[in-house]
């Protein structure tokens, strides 16, 4: 293969920047890579596509590619020469605009303006949707992004991330057969036996009282004067009131039944 039948590719640039990076911080970082000054980095982000750099291999490409996406900018590579610079689309002038300063404003147009600068901020938001372009419409931008085949990898070259082999020397383990104790008899844990004196201790005989006579709680006897108060003999009244005798039965006798 020659070197004119290497393909080459471009690095194109549209002024957009990666998720979760800061339009300044980005600004700085091109102009730290790009040795350029503060005019020529805000010049990249005007909406036109830039070719940051040109004609280069594929392996080179993906480094650029790499390295502007780690400073936060949005780049695409494409086939060399495939994607030219494009000035940012310049906005059409209003209708105000085109009318010719040196001619004096009709009265129908100084009403018309005088209405649309009093037309309520949703009214003008409804009419710039309505005048834009709808999806359908809008040239398609120009991308070489393409469909990877079911199951291959994603990333590919300085993207794929390449974890360095361990090894773990493994060579003082062992496995012991699937019955009895796995730990050994020196790595149980074993409580130290205490030694307790009993000297002053004994055990008593069946029945025996366990309080000494000096253990007791000794209560002493109160004297009680009680010279009103006697016993009653054995089966006389305690003083309950006498029942009232039960009423004679009535004479019967006189009394017969028809």
């Amino acid at each position: 293969m020659t070197q004119s039948d290497i393909p080459l590719y471009d690095i194109i640039f549209r002024g957009d920047i990666k998720p979760g990076h800061q339009l300044p911080d980005v600004k700085k970082k091109l102009a730290q890579l790009f040795k350029a000054d503060e005019q020529k980095i805000n010049a990249l982000f005007a909406g036109g596509a830039v070719p940051l750099k040109k004609n280069l291999e594929k392996a080179a490409a993906q480094k650029y590619q790499a390295v502007l996406s780690q400073a936060g900018a949005d780049v695409q590579i494409a086939e060399a020469g495939k994607v030219s610079a494009r000035a940012p689309k310049k906005r059409p002038a209003s209708k105000v605009s085109q009318v010719s300063p040196s001619k004096p404003m009709s009265m129908q147009a100084r009403l018309a303006q005088q209405q649309r600068e009093q037309e309520p901020q949703s009214v003008k938001k409804s009419r710039q949707v309505e005048s834009e372009p709808s999806v359908s419409e809008r040239r398609p931008l120009e991308t070489t992004l393409t469909l990877a085949p079911i199951g291959e990898n994603l990333l590919v070259g300085s993207k794929t991330r390449v974890e360095p082999a361990v090894d773990v020397d493994v060579s003082r383990l062992s496995l012991r057969p699937q019955e009895g104790n796995l730990v050994d008899a020196e790595e149980l844990p074993h409580d130290e036996a205490v030694t307790v004196e009993l000297i002053d201790y004994g055990l008593s005989e069946l029945g025996d009282d366990l309080l000494r006579d000096d253990e007791r709680e000794q209560i002493e006897a109160k004297n009680i004067r009680v010279p009103d108060v006697d016993l009653a003999p054995t089966g006389s009244e305690l003083g309950q009131i006498p029942k009232a005798p039960a009423p004679e039965p009535p004479d019967t006798s006189a009394i017969s039944l028809e």
